[in-house]
């Protein structure tokens, strides 16, 4: 935990951090490493799970309660939302953000952000759809579940900012993420138009 970053750029004379929150759980063989500028932290938020041979590299910020199985490996700046999964063998892009309440299949090679409450599953990478185990282990259900729905299937038909209906927590949550700066753009949604 809190190894040098993988950067050339990185100079090992600055003094960097980690901070891990509380409750954490850091498997066998895990690798954390470190931010690289000395007002900058690689972040895991309280309740996060490391899976063995897991690697978050510099600058990451884990959300509360994310999960990393086993020998997945993020690069450095990516970002994962509270309550995402992320499954086995994974490999993700410098600069990616995953969304809250993700599930991302085993395998999968993650190039480009992840809207919250997705699934992302395929080769090459795709969005198929909603994660509705997530989602109903979030207590996500009912007339909740359905304008998330509306709001999600919105956003996989291109609408962005306003044009995502709903006045709920979860689509309040889509427009403010796709409204965040972006370096790697959207994963492409299955079979999109």
């Amino acid at each position: 935990l809190g190894g040098a970053p993988q950067d050339v750029s990185f100079d090992p004379v600055q003094e960097t951090t980690v901070e891990i929150g509380p409750g954490c759980r850091l498997r066998e063989f895990v690798t954390v490493h470190r931010a690289t500028q000395p007002d900058g932290a690689t972040r895991i938020g309280a309740g996060c799970l490391l899976m063995c041979g897991a690697h978050v590299g510099h600058d990451c910020v884990l959300e509360e309660a994310a999960v990393i199985a086993n020998q997945t490996l993020l690069s450095g700046h990516v970002v994962v939302g509270a309550q995402a999964f992320v499954s086995g063998l994974v490999g993700v892009h410098q600069h990616v953000r995953i969304g809250r309440l993700c599930m991302i299949a085993g395998l999968a090679p993650v190039t480009r952000d992840v809207p919250p409450y997705s699934l992302l599953g395929r080769a090459p990478a795709a969005v198929v759809g909603l994660n509705r185990i997530g989602l109903a282990r979030a207590g996500i259900a009912g007339a909740r579940l359905q304008e998330l729905t509306r709001a999600w299937r919105a956003m996989r038909d291109g609408a962005r900012g306003e044009e995502i209906p709903g006045d709920g927590a979860e689509a309040a949550h889509l427009r403010a993420w796709l409204a965040a700066p972006s370096k790697r753009g959207l994963t492409p949604f299955s079979g999109a138009r």
